[in-house]
């Protein structure tokens, strides 16, 4: 399922390294941070939300997000939700994953 997610970039995380069966993933996150809802008085109504986006592998190089300089900027950022399931304790437990498609930077219309 496609999302898009107007936020603020909060921050770029380093580049992670799993192996897992002899196979190395890399990670990196974008966290944007949607802030909470105001009321009709402008007071803070909502609490903020943080939304992981993870770059995965060869998409870590394609979009160079560190040279971006998207921290503390208002972006729209496309990704694609996934859903999997997975075994814990004997029980089956579900798991959202946002991975990221694009990222633009805010520009109001004049």
């Amino acid at each position: 399922m496609n999302v898009e997610i107007k936020g603020i970039a909060r921050t770029i995380t380093d580049v992670l390294s799993k192996t897992s069966n002899n196979k190395t993933t890399r990670f990196q996150s974008l966290i944007v941070t949607i802030p909470g809802w105001t009321d009709s008085f402008g007071e803070k109504k909502g609490k903020d939300e943080d939304w992981e986006v993870q770059l995965i592998n060869e998409s870590i190089e394609k979009h160079n997000l560190a040279a971006k300089n998207l921290t503390g900027q208002k972006v729209i950022v496309k990704a694609w939700l996934n859903s999997r399931t997975y075994q814990a304790n004997g029980e089956e437990k579900f798991m959202l994953q946002l991975n990221f498609a694009s990222v633009e930077i805010f520009k109001p219309k004049e």
